[in-house]
C-alpha cells in the first residue's frame, strides 16, 4: 500500500475520527478530544490522511520558538536568543498501516507542508518531543538531532528543504 492511496487534507468539523487507532492511546484520544478545539483557537493546525472516509492518519503543526542556551552551541551557533520553530506536535498512523513502511510518508507529508510554510513565515528549526525510544530512533533516522539530556529532537528547515530539492 503506498501514500498515494491516501488523500491528504486539513482536519474536516464533521470528520468522524471515533474508529482512528494508533495504539498510542495519548495520540488517538487527543486526535478524537481536542484535535478541533486547537484548531478552533488556532494553536495546532491538523492534518489527515483518509481512505474511503476514513482518517488513516494524521499530522498537528504548530508555531514554536526554541531557546539559544537550549540548544547545543553547534546547532544553534548564529541563531538570535529566540529562535523561531514549528512544532511537530503529534504524528500518527492507524495500527493497521503500521510496518509498511508510511510513518515516514506521513512525515514527509508533514516536511513539505512545513518548507511551504517557512517560505512565508520565518522558521529555523522543526521540533519534536518524543516519548519514547522507539520515536525517537524513528526522528532520528530522518535526520532530526537529539538535544542532549532532553526528549526533544530538531533538524533545520533549510536541511529538510535541501532534501526535497535533492530527492
Amino acid at each position: 500500500m503506498s501514500d498515494a492511496e491516501f488523500v491528504s487534507r486539513h482536519l474536516h468539523p464533521g470528520d468522524d475520527l471515533s474508529s482512528f487507532s494508533s495504539d498510542q492511546p495519548s495520540l488517538d484520544e487527543w486526535l478524537r478530544q481536542s484535535a478541533h478545539h486547537a484548531e478552533s483557537i488556532r494553536s495546532g493546525r491538523t492534518w489527515v490522511w483518509t481512505q474511503d472516509g476514513s482518517v488513516v492518519a494524521y499530522f498537528t503543526l504548530a508555531g514554536h520558538v526554541i531557546e539559544r542556551h537550549d540548544l547545543p552551541q553547534r546547532i544553534g551557533r548564529g541563531s538570535p536568543d529566540r529562535i523561531p520553530a514549528v512544532l511537530i506536535a503529534r504524528l500518527a498512523l492507524h495500527r493497521d498501516l503500521h510496518g509498511q513502511g508510511l510513518g515516514g510518508a506521513l512525515l514527509a507529508d508533514a516536511s513539505r507542508r512545513i518548507i511551504v510554510a517557512a517560505e512565508i513565515v520565518a522558521a529555523r528549526f522543526v521540533v519534536v518531543d518524543v516519548t519514547g525510544d522507539e520515536a525517537a530512533s524513528f526522528y532520528t533516522h530522518y535526520g532530526y538531532r537529539p538535544i542532549p539530556g532532553t526528549r526533544r529532537l530538531v533538524r533545520k528547515v533549510s536541511d529538510l528543504a535541501h532534501d526535497f530539492r535533492s530527492a
